[in-house]
Parts: structure tokens; sequence; C-alpha cells
């Protein structure tokens, strides 16, 4: 059997089995935990200094895969990162689009939130003039500049609300997924 290289930075993924500090995580942290667990374990010997250590890196581990779960229930709840991204495309397309034809195809793909608004403005275009098509693609960034602030503002609402956790604690003696 070969040997496969394409799975050699998986872990990074969501950091469960990395070893080292990861970006944003900082190595203050890890030695501040560490630390706490010797207080409250008070380990005597080489084992009982590696089983703390191993503690250690466990709870730093389920840490990780809680941020990393936290992450993707986020982003898989906030579809309109690809929305944005597709209509900034979008945009940049119109700005550089030639007849008004052209203009129209761009228009037509857009999300109904923006098609709406773009095809009020296509509208007022003067005669179809080819000189306001780039003007057309300004008012789609600022219209999504816009959007974009609404979108990271219900964001941060909405992480407000997870970090506090649920409203009611659990009453069968286990742990909350992310607790």
């Amino acid at each position: 059997m070969s040997k496969r290289y394409g799975g050699k930075r998986n872990a990074l993924k969501h950091g469960a089995f990395v070893r080292e500090i990861l970006p944003g995580e900082r190595l203050e942290e890890f030695k501040a935990l560490h630390r706490g667990l010797i207080k409250e374990w008070k380990p005597s010997g080489t084992l009982e200094e590696q089983t703390v250590m191993s503690l250690a890196r466990a709870v730093w581990c389920k840490d990780r895969v809680n941020r990393f779960y936290y992450d993707e229930a986020y982003w898989v709840q906030e579809p309109e990162e690809d929305e944005l991204n597709h209509v900034h495309r979008l945009a940049n397309l119109l700005e550089s689009a030639s007849t008004i034809e052209m203009a129209n195809s761009i228009i037509s793909v857009l999300p109904e939130l923006y098609r709406e608004f773009m095809s009020d403005e296509l509208a007022q275009t003067k005669n179809g003039d080819v000189r306001d098509i780039p003007k057309l693609g300004e008012k789609l960034h600022d219209f999504l500049i816009k959007r974009e602030a609404f979108v990271i503002i219900d964001r941060q609402s909405y992480k407000k609300r997870f970090e506090k956790g649920p409203s009611t604690p659990r009453t069968d003696g286990k742990e909350n997924c992310l607790g």
C-alpha cells in the first residue's frame, strides 16, 4: 500500500489532535490551566505529574473542540456569508458590464432582495446610457455594505445569546454539550 500525503494537515481543521498552540490560542492560558490543575491535584511523583499534564491537554483539547463546534454551528446558521460573497462578485461584474443587456443578465441572478433593489436602480438609468452602468455596480456595493453591517450586528447578538448558554439548566445530571 502506498503512503498518502493528502491528510497531513487534517488535524488543523478542528485542532483536536494538534499538540502545538494554534493561531488564536495563547501559551500563557495553557500554562495557567496546567498550574491550576497542579494546584488542585497536588501531584507527587513522575507518573502523577504526567497524568496532570495529560489532563491539562485533554481539557485544552475539549475546549478546542467546543470552539470548533461553536464556529461550525454558528456558520451553518448564518448562510448570509455565502450570499454576501456571491453578491460582491456580481457587483464587481456589474461595474465592468459594457451593455445594459449584460447588466440585466447580472441583475437577474442576484438574490431576490438585491435583485429588487437593482431593478429599481436599473429603471432609473438615463435612457440606457452605458456610462451609468458602473454606477449600478457602485450602488450594489453600497447596498451590500449596509447588508453586511446588518449581518454583523445580527451575528453579534447571536454570539451573545450563544455564550450565555441555555436558559434552563439540565436536570438529568448530564453536562451541557458546550459546557
